[in-house]
């Protein structure tokens, strides 16, 4: 039986709603019978929490996944990149890895408690996002505390150089359907 491929575009910032239309697109295409999907991504970054769902959940699916940079892979982003079994960006991809951020909805005053629960909260998804990346590439624990602590747009190369790619082309097959989110 031959195997079935799909490439879906995903150009949008991480957060829930647009994670939840992402996943709705992944399931369908499982639902389908497709077993081969690439994931086109250019995304500045977004909210943490969908961002790392989004990543578990698409490390659980039955299939193979290709990650495909064709642009800008950013912060969470660059996590939810990170779940591709094989991972492809075009010559002038960028990367950026960075240490986590909150964003604090409550702008009053805030007790000694309120802000250790938002540090605990920061501490956990820098942990997170940094055991993915050791997980999921060549580079060494200090080599990742470096990347996040700097927060430096890194290149194609780069990226190819501690395998977060594993290759720089800039093509997709002519006869695979792509669909939008």
């Amino acid at each position: 039986m031959q195997t079935r491929s799909i490439c879906i575009s995903f150009i949008r910032p991480i957060s829930y709603e647009n994670v939840n239309a992402l996943l709705t697109k992944v399931n369908q295409a499982v639902v389908n019978g497709y077993q081969d999907i690439t994931l086109m991504m250019s995304s500045d970054g977004g909210q943490v929490v969908p961002g790392f769902a989004a990543y578990n959940q698409l490390q659980m699916l039955p299939i193979h996944l290709t990650t495909y940079n064709i642009g800008s892979v950013s912060s969470i982003a660059a996590i939810i990149f990170l779940a591709g079994t094989k991972r492809i960006a075009v010559p002038n991809a960028t990367f950026l890895f960075h240490n986590a951020a909150l964003e604090l909805s409550q702008t009053g005053d805030m007790t000694r408690d309120q802000l250790d629960k938002y540090i605990s909260q920061l501490e956990a998804h820098e942990r997170r996002i940094k055991d993915v990346i050791i997980a999921k590439t060549n580079l060494q624990p200090a080599q990742v505390e470096l990347l996040v602590q700097e927060g430096k747009i890194k290149d194609a190369q780069f990226a190819k150089n501690f395998n977060i790619i594993q290759y720089i082309a800039s093509c997709i097959p002519g006869d695979v359907p792509v669909i939008q989110v």
